[in-house]
């Protein structure tokens, strides 16, 4: 039930932001190869609760800038910060009982290639699709609750990701966007778990890949302009009045 309210939490802001969709000349203009003078920058971010298994908070930031027609080039940062209650077998009673919870940091950072494009289902004064590439590094750190029976001490993740998004920007009020997007991902993983056994300190590590389904979620604020264009001329000779 607890998982159910966070995801109904994060609809209901979803709803609340697009029904406050406005028409802007300029966002138009914006990734519409008729008009490549419009540029644009944004920037995105959030602070939301972790959505999975656990209690905690993810926050985000980045920008986004626009470029050549409809393309676009973002880079943003992630850090999760949660913890997982885990449950233990009590032999006395033959039941598992709650256990030390497990805690987590989780930081990432994600440079995104995007290419906007046209679909005459929507709307192009709300709404504009996109499909992207992205690469992603992270850095998991995982600790235990101190005090905790275990002989793990220490659990560290390095991960490189490359990925294919399908995404919509959708145009709010004042200026404001939000940014959705679903896709999959190939994970390389790498990883160490420190342990203790008898006092003596010991580390197990292995590689690991993976292939995943990734969901995004950013609000934004940005700025819109038109670029100037100058107006290039060719001369005309002078008029010397000789005739050959």
């Amino acid at each position: 039930m607890d998982l159910l309210n966070k995801y109904l939490v994060v609809l209901t802001l979803l709803l609340s932001g697009t029904a406050y969709s406005q028409d802007q000349g300029t966002f138009d203009n914006l990734y519409n190869k008729a008009h490549p003078e419009y540029r644009a920058f944004f920037v995105k971010g959030k602070v939301m609760p972790w959505l999975l298994i656990g209690a905690g908070v993810t926050y985000s930031a980045g920008f986004e800038y626009a470029f050549n027609h409809n393309n676009a080039f973002e880079v943003s940062a992630v850090y999760n910060d949660y913890s997982i209650p885990t449950e233990v077998l009590d032999t006395a009673i033959d039941a598992f009982v709650p256990g030390p919870r497990t805690y987590t940091v989780n930081r990432a950072i994600f440079g995104i290639y995007k290419r906007y494009f046209q679909m005459k289902i929507f709307n192009p004064t709300v709404v504009k699709p996109y499909s992207a590439l992205f690469y992603r590094y992270a850095k998991i750190h995982e600790y235990y609750q101190p005090g905790a029976p275990t002989n793990s001490i220490q659990f560290d993740q390095w991960e490189h990701s490359i990925g294919y998004l399908q995404g919509f920007l959708f145009n709010l009020k004042d200026g404001g966007v939000l940014d959705l997007s679903a896709g999959v991902f190939y994970k390389r993983k790498y990883s160490e778990r420190l342990s203790e056994s008898n006092g003596f300190q010991f580390s197990n590590e292995s590689l690991r890949y993976n292939i995943g389904v990734r969901l995004g979620l950013n609000f934004g604020i940005g700025w819109i302009w038109k670029k100037k264009v100058t107006m290039t001329s060719t001369p005309i000779p002078e008029n010397t009045g000789r005739y050959n």
